[in-house]
């Protein structure tokens, strides 16, 4: 019986694995496919490469996490931290949303200070929005699944009244 119950339950985990490494691998190939075009950037920003590289490797755990635990409070509270990490990423990476950059020039470095702590905060706000979901689709969850215990004590109950 025990057998037979550690099949079933390897059933049930072998497609979510296989979508959670299948998400894991694309989001990989898409992130390395974005830094490849912002090879370029590199020079101007030098602190770009290894914090996405950081913030991917993070990003992916999550994501793994977030798709292996589906249909669990635990895919809600990775996708939270999900969007939080985004958030802080951007934050970080735009340095509060004034960016030094230096130009090389053919005389001497052009320094440009550009301001883009409005663009940043429009940014956050709608990612506060997405954060905001995962706090509802939590919320729901946790209500359905009260509702359901809820309703299977009171039919376990009535089944009782009823022997």
């Amino acid at each position: 019986m025990v057998e037979k119950d550690w099949r079933i339950r390897l059933k049930k985990a072998i497609p979510r694995v296989l979508k959670a490494v299948i998400l894991s691998i694309l989001f990989y190939l898409i992130l390395f496919f974005i830094s490849s075009l912002l090879g370029p950037v590199e020079d101007f920003v030098p602190l770009y490469r290894p914090l996405t590289d950081v913030f991917a490797a993070i990003f992916i755990v999550l994501l793994f996490a977030s798709e292996l635990s589906h249909g669990t409070v635990f895919h809600h509270m990775f996708n939270f931290a999900k969007a939080f990490l985004f958030i802080i990423y951007l934050i970080y990476v735009l340095d509060g949303g004034i960016l030094p950059l230096s130009i090389p020039a053919s005389a001497r470095p052009m320094n440009v200070v550009v301001d883009v702590r409005v663009f940043l905060t429009i940014l956050i706000f709608v990612l506060a929005l997405g954060l905001s979901k995962n706090v509802l689709q939590t919320i729901d969850f946790l209500s359905e699944k009260m509702t359901e215990d809820q309703g299977a004590k009171t039919l376990h109950s009535f089944e009782g009244i009823t022997d």
